[in-house]
């Protein structure tokens, strides 16, 4: 397949098109002088995005224009490690949401601010695939991102995995469970 720059993103991220299909294409140093409608080297193509729908791709392009690559990087191989232990496909917003979730995490981090998860152990019970799940990604994290970071983080990454395996946004999620179980949460 030959991948054409449509719009440079990044250093490491570039809009292309693939037969008249926008997709998102990432790669060390793929959009680094890169020109529009030029061919992508495919030796340097890691992970290839296709159909965003319109809506998330809006939000995924303004999330990657003021986060850090690295955190981008990052935030897809946790996704990509979700995805074999999930072994289905997951909703495109996982993307957003992750990304989201691990880029404020830092930001919190580096202004000494924890998150109290006061769901943990109703989170644990109810979502025991996703908590197993969410606790490797959090230790994968710790790793990559060599910070501190609280268990109560499993809870909230566990919230983004159910949520992106169940095709709904987490406060869906939640309501959800609350009505399943008739919890008052």
């Amino acid at each position: 397949m030959a991948y054409e720059v449509k719009k440079v993103l990044g250093n490491n991220v570039v809009l292309a098109t693939d037969q008249n299909e926008d997709v998102v294409v990432m790669g060390k140093g793929i959009g680094y002088h890169a020109q529009k409608y030029a061919a992508i080297d495919p030796s340097l193509i890691e992970k290839i995005f296709r159909s965003f729908k319109e809506e998330n791709f809006l939000k995924f392009e303004a999330l990657i224009k003021y986060i850090p690559e690295e955190i981008i990087k990052i935030s897809e191989d946790i996704i990509s490690f979700i995805e074999t232990k999930i072994e289905e496909p997951l909703d495109e917003r996982v993307h957003l949401a992750i990304l989201d979730h691990i880029h404020f995490l830092v930001l919190r981090k580096q202004q000494g601010i924890d998150l109290v998860n006061p769901f943990m152990k109703e989170i644990k019970v109810l979502y025991p695939e996703e908590y197993r799940i969410g606790r490797e990604a959090v230790n994968r994290l710790r790793k990559k991102l060599n910070i501190a970071i609280s268990d109560d983080e499993i809870g909230f990454l566990t919230l983004h995995i159910y949520s992106a395996k169940h095709s709904c946004h987490v406060k869906e999620a939640i309501q959800q469970t609350k009505e399943k179980y008739n919890l008052k949460m």
